[in-house]
């Protein structure tokens, strides 16, 4: 009798333990934010990244933002229109008269579009907005984006054909200027690639970035992070890659990139060559294992002793490598987005 009150006790003790445990992990786990790997919760070493706009091409341009508007939205819609562009210049001239133009999460809530619509002075109507998980897209101008959004005049909702179109009753273009204002401002002050490296805390000489396997194509992230460097005359090494098409004496034919290279490709003047260099990543005083096309990466590739860094742009379906020791830091583009490891779907995809 007294063994079975014993062990009813004992049954009685675990499940309250069980009870106060789940209810630890329930306080813990952040809330509309699924972390990276279950294993990474609360881990210090996960950091938010995100894209960023060449800088070089901001400056190029720069004339979009005094192009007269005569348009209330664009016509480009993702997931509508074809991207039928084969000229840059065409392409960011076409939002540059356009007081609005629709974006959206594709494979990710992080995309390279509404970085463009910015850079060619136009602002972004952004569809679920509201959904955007913490963390992702850490420096985006949210709250100016919705406030532009709110505009007296600025519809709230799609017509039901899928168009969008302003009351010209009540919008007003001073309190739009005033809003495109602030958000070029912002623009030009944060969102560039040449604030990538301070970002990451790379104010050092030389940084190497290795890939998981030979992989000659763009990728977005890491291609950002590799101007970044460029710009800011840190000497770049790289092991399984190669980003030549990033410079603006190029041989490669860039309309052949992904995206057909637009925006990335011929975005670093030609002398910054100089600290372009491949392999010899050993030598450097960093080396970031970098995600590629949704892949993931080999631990076996960081060096001890090193500063050990992980790049994870990929998609929210893409693989998400997990901290381990020896690793830094990880910096991941959809932070609040992803879920644990997968395995990656198919190279290619669309364009953010």
């Amino acid at each position: 009798m007294r063994t079975r009150s014993v062990v009813v006790v004992l049954v009685v003790l675990a499940l309250v333990v069980a009870v106060a445990v789940g209810v630890a992990f329930a306080v813990r786990r952040p809330t509309g934010r699924p972390c990276l790997l279950t294993q990474n919760l609360d881990d210090h070493r996960c950091q938010p990244i995100a894209f960023a706009y060449p800088s070089a091409k901001a400056e190029q341009y720069r004339w979009c933002r005094t192009v007269p508007k005569d348009r209330d939205f664009s016509e480009i819609v993702p997931g509508q229109t074809a991207y039928a562009f084969t000229d840059e210049k065409e392409y960011m001239g076409a939002y540059a008269k356009c007081y609005y133009a629709i974006t959206m999460k594709k494979g990710g809530w992080d995309c390279l579009r509404h970085y463009e619509i910015l850079a060619a002075g136009c602002i972004p109507y952004f569809i679920d907005l509201h959904r955007l998980p913490a963390g992702t897209m850490h420096n985006f101008p949210v709250q100016l984006v919705q406030k532009s959004m709110r505009l007296p005049g600025v519809p709230r909702n799609l017509r039901p054909d899928g168009t969008l179109a302003l009351d010209w009753r009540t919008f007003s273009v001073s309190k739009y200027e005033e809003c495109r204002r602030q958000l070029l401002h912002h623009f030009d002050t944060v969102l560039l690639t040449q604030y990538l490296p301070r970002h990451m805390g790379l104010q050092v000489k030389r940084v190497g970035i290795r890939c998981q396997q030979p992989w000659n194509y763009v990728d977005y992230m890491r291609d950002m992070l590799c101007i970044g460097l460029l710009e800011n005359s840190i000497h770049l090494h790289v092991d399984n890659f190669d980003v030549d098409y990033v410079f603006n004496d190029t041989k490669v034919d860039t309309a052949g990139l992904y995206g057909r290279g637009m925006t990335i490709s011929r975005s670093v003047p030609a002398q910054q060559r100089q600290f372009y260099h491949l392999g010899g990543c050993e030598m450097c005083d960093v080396i970031i294992l970098s995600t590629q096309s949704n892949s993931g990466v080999d631990l076996r590739q960081a060096v001890p002793g090193k500063k050990n860094l992980i790049l994870d742009g990929n998609d929210i379906g893409g693989s998400h490598p997990a901290l381990a020791p020896g690793i830094d830091a990880c910096f991941v583009r959809e932070i609040g987005a992803v879920q644990p490891s997968r395995t990656a779907p198919p190279a290619g995809g669309t364009r953010p």
